[in-house]
């Protein structure tokens, strides 16, 4: 029969040095007195102004990540269209996302002829 440990004495053993219970106090090194400093608040923005700026830099993001995007699929095309002429049908699940995305069509409809015409 073996002895089990208490939990005290299993955490002395995972512990390397000995825990305090009591919790430190975080002292800010920066303590500055700010009763004598005066408060200034921001001027409030209109709604009507802040929703013209979300939406006008809405349109600005949408059109940076457009471009980027219209690289990323051309790029992905080249990609997935050298892996179908090199490759031999069935595809990797990557290869055949792609041709049903591009024919419109589920994977298990098209024919290897249908996906090395994509190729070309």
């Amino acid at each position: 029969m073996t002895c089990r440990k208490s939990r005290k004495e299993q955490d002395k053993q995972s512990m390397p040095f000995p825990v305090s219970r009591v919790r430190t106090i975080l002292i800010s090194l920066e303590h500055q007195d700010t009763r004598n400093t005066e408060l200034k608040m921001a001027d409030r923005m209109s709604t009507r102004i802040r929703y013209d700026r979300i939406r006008d830099n809405g349109a600005i993001s949408r059109t940076v990540n457009g471009h980027k995007k219209r690289k990323e699929r051309d790029s992905r095309d080249a990609r997935m269209k050298k892996l179908i002429s090199g490759g031999k049908f069935p595809y990797t699940p990557p290869v055949q996302s792609w041709i049903s995305t591009q024919l419109g069509i589920p994977f298990s409809q098209v024919t290897e002829e249908q996906a090395k015409g994509l190729a070309k």
